[in-house]
């Protein structure tokens, strides 16, 4: 949990993110300022497209160095309860399995 923070930089408002080597918290200076004034749906706006525009940027490039860029991680601070990484597919199967068990639910379906 003391590796989760959160950042403004990818869209203006605050995400959860885990840190990273290169992580930063805070925009630039101007950045921040048009985000407090009167001019703050055109800065996020402006922070989308820049965001948009680097992940395309990387989705399309061979170089090693950019293999190592394009992971991106986010996570609540609820990531530390998450116990194992599973498919939809076997999640939703384990569901439809406690469904079929369970006559009270089995009525209602």
């Amino acid at each position: 949990e003391e590796d989760i923070t959160w950042t403004n930089r990818l869209t203006g408002v605050p995400i959860s993110v885990i840190k990273s080597p290169g992580f930063k918290q805070e925009n630039s200076w101007l950045m921040r300022k048009l985000l407090s004034s009167r001019y703050k749906h055109t800065a996020r706006m402006m922070l989308n497209a820049n965001s948009f525009i680097r992940l395309k940027y990387l989705s399309r490039s061979k170089s090693k160095n950019t293999a190592k860029k394009k992971k991106f991680y986010s996570a609540g601070k609820s990531v530390e309860t998450v116990r194992s990484i599973e498919s939809a597919t076997v999640i939703m199967r384990r569901l439809g399995e406690s469904l079929d068990s369970n006559p009270k639910l089995a009525e209602e379906w």
